[in-house]
């Protein structure tokens, strides 16, 4: 969907100093009218736990323009770096999201944000990471929408992921093959008795790097919890709606954004 405004992009803000590790940053992408407050997007990038930065996303080949063009249309867009598994294992990358949710919060006034229309958005890696910041939020973090694009949410079951998967996901937990500690609590799907934020879930059903039963079960365990969740699984296509027929891949990717920004625009409602 077109940009319908004029934005402002605000790279590399600091919002936090954890103890011996670098700053970590987020690019902002504000609408030129700051009134009234608009509502907030947070996106979380994917990169197997262990790479990727806020500027990637492998579905776009123009990421930033992708998220000013959410901005036109009337959203404060953040997205968010975060502590990778290579310099702090799980929780850090967690805990990350969450400062960056309460460092956005903090800042609602200047940055014309309505804190109580607020969305993570994630996709691989970033959409289990946006899932535990947004189930384990404390009560002044809690989110109003959740979107997840190829997502895992039960880390208990890595013995059913392909093992490249499966060995980045203990990395970041900081386990070794075999029984993992961390798995249960790192597990979104097991975050679901408090209040659940309207959720969004999307998938290929030929994806071979997160199994699409990870977004059946989330949503399934969803809804059983009272949960209003949308699950959407895209016919043909794999991670990241990866496909040989490029006319496929375009027409996934599209499907997705679409679904995702009426989402957006039923739960959040952005002026105009």
């Amino acid at each position: 969907m077109a940009s319908r405004g004029k934005v402002t992009r605000l790279a590399d803000q600091v919002y936090g100093r954890p103890n011996g590790a670098a700053p970590l940053t987020l690019d902002l992408y504000r609408p030129a009218d700051h009134r009234p407050r608009h509502p907030l997007l947070v996106f979380v990038h994917g990169g197997g736990w262990e790479a990727g930065d806020a500027r990637s996303n492998v579905a776009f080949t123009d990421f930033p323009a992708q998220l000013q063009a959410l901005a036109g249309q009337g959203y404060v867009v953040a997205s968010v770096n975060y502590r990778l598994s290579g310099q702090a294992p799980y929780p850090a990358a967690v805990a990350d999201i969450q400062a960056a949710l309460a460092w956005l919060h903090a800042h609602a006034g200047p940055l014309a944000i309505d804190p109580q229309r607020t969305g993570l958005w994630g996709v691989s890696a970033g959409a289990h990471l946006a899932a535990l910041a947004a189930l384990t939020a404390r009560p002044e973090q809690r989110v109003q929408a959740l979107v997840a694009w190829y997502g895992a949410f039960d880390l208990e079951t890595l013995a059913a992921f392909p093992p490249a998967t499966a060995d980045a996901a203990r990395r970041w937990l900081g386990c070794t093959t075999g029984t993992c500690a961390h798995a249960l609590p790192a597990s979104p799907v097991r975050y679901l008795s408090g209040p659940l934020p309207p959720t969004l879930l999307l998938h290929g059903d030929q994806d071979t790097v997160i199994p699409v039963a990870q977004s059946q079960g989330m949503h399934q365990a969803l809804r059983r919890a009272g949960g209003d969740s949308t699950l959407i699984v895209i016919p043909g296509v794999g991670h990241s709606f990866a496909s040989p027929d490029l006319a496929r891949r375009q027409a996934a990717i599209e499907q997705a954004m679409h679904a995702s920004e009426a989402f957006w625009h039923r739960v959040l409602q952005p002026a105009g």
